[in-house]
C-alpha cells in the first residue's frame, strides 16, 4: 500500500489516490473494501490492474458505481460525447461518461470477486485481456459488451450464467470456451462476435455440448451459436436467432437435413454466405 493514498479502521480500508501515477501496473489488495471515484485519475500508463471488486465497492449498488470506469472518474453527459471519455452507464438521458486511460489492456479480477455486474466492462474498447476467477458465478448483462480488441476471456470454473448481450460485439475474439458449471447462456451472448473460429464446451456441463464448433443445447438440440469455421452436426432440430449473424469469414453453411430452422439464420448471415441443404 506503499504507493496509495488511504483511509482505514478496524473493518474499513478506502482507497483515495495512488501516489504515483506514472504508474504501469496496479494491484489492490484483496483487503480493501472500496476505491474512491476519481482515485486513479490520470494514470495515464496504466496497462494493467488487479481488483478484488468492479466499482466502488463489493456492495456498490447505484449502477453508476459499478462499473470498471468508476476509479478513474465521470463527468455526466446530457447526450453529447465528451474528449477522452466512454460512457458505460446512463440513467434518464444522464450519461455517465468515465476516464478509463487508454493504455488499460488487461484487467485481473481476484479471487475475491463473485460476480460481474450488468455493463461492468461496456464500451471498454482497449481492453485486450481479461482473466474471471472460478469464484464468479454471474456474468451479467452486456457486462462486456462492446469490447472490440477482447482477444482472450479466461471464464472461470464457477460462472453458472452468462447474461444477455455480454459479449455482443466483441469482434476480436476469435474462441469461447464454456466451463461445465454453466448453466443458462441467456440470448446474444455472443451476437456479433464476427471473428470466432472455435468453440469449445467442457465434456461435463449437463445444458450444453459444443460439435464442430457449435454451441448446442441438450435438450431441445438447438443449435445456439455458430461461427465461421462450424459444420452443422446431423441431429439438431433447430438453429436459435442470430446464431450465425454478422459472421464476416462466413463463406459457406451446409445444412445436413431439413429440420425447423429459425428464419433468422437467413436474415442474419449478413455477409455473402452460401446456405445449401443436403
Amino acid at each position: 500500500m506503499l504507493n496509495f493514498s488511504f483511509d482505514s479502521s478496524v473493518d474499513i480500508c478506502n482507497v483515495t489516490g495512488v501516489n504515483d501515477k506514472t504508474v504501469s501496473e496496479i494491484v489492490i489488495p484483496d483487503y480493501v473494501t472500496s476505491i474512491e471515484s476519481s482515485a486513479f485519475k490520470d494514470c495515464f500508463a496504466l496497462q494493467c490492474i488487479t481488483l478484488p471488486f468492479i466499482g466502488a465497492s463489493k456492495t456498490a449498488e447505484k449502477g453508476y458505481d459499478q462499473v470498471l470506469g468508476y476509479i478513474f472518474g465521470y463527468t455526466i453527459s446530457h447526450g453529447s460525447a465528451i474528449n477522452g471519455a466512454i460512457c458505460q452507464y446512463n440513467s434518464n438521458n444522464d450519461f455517465y461518461c468515465y476516464y478509463i486511460p487508454i493504455s488499460l489492456k488487461t484487467v485481473i479480477l481476484s479471487d475475491n470477486v463473485t460476480s460481474i455486474c450488468s455493463s461492468a466492462f461496456y464500451n471498454c474498447s482497449n481492453l485486450t485481456n481479461v482473466t474471471i476467477p472460478d469464484s464468479v458465478t454471474f456474468i451479467g448483462n452486456s457486462s462486456f459488451r462492446n469490447c472490440s480488441n477482447l482477444t482472450c476471456v479466461t471464464i472461470g470454473n464457477g460462472v453458472s450464467s452468462i447474461g444477455q448481450s455480454s459479449f455482443e460485439n466483441c469482434s476480436s475474439l476469435t474462441s469461447v470456451t464454456i466451463p461445465d458449471s454453466v448453466t443458462t447462456i441467456e440470448n446474444y451472448a455472443f451476437y456479433g462476435c464476427v471473428r470466432l473460429n472455435a468453440i469449445n464446451v467442457d465434456t461435463n456441463n449437463i445444458n450444453y455440448y459444443s460439435e464442430n464448433n457449435c454451441l448446442i443445447e441438450k435438450t431441445t438440440n438447438t443449435l445456439i451459436l455458430g461461427c465461421n469455421n462450424s459444420v452443422i452436426p446431423t441431429g439438431i432440430t433447430s438453429i436459435g436467432d442470430f446464431a450465425f449473424s454478422k459472421y464476416i469469414n462466413l463463406s459457406n453453411v451446409i445444412i445436413p437435413e431439413i429440420p425447423t430452422f429459425a428464419l433468422s439464420l437467413l436474415y442474419s448471415t449478413e455477409y455473402s454466405a452460401k446456405i445449401s441443404i443436403n
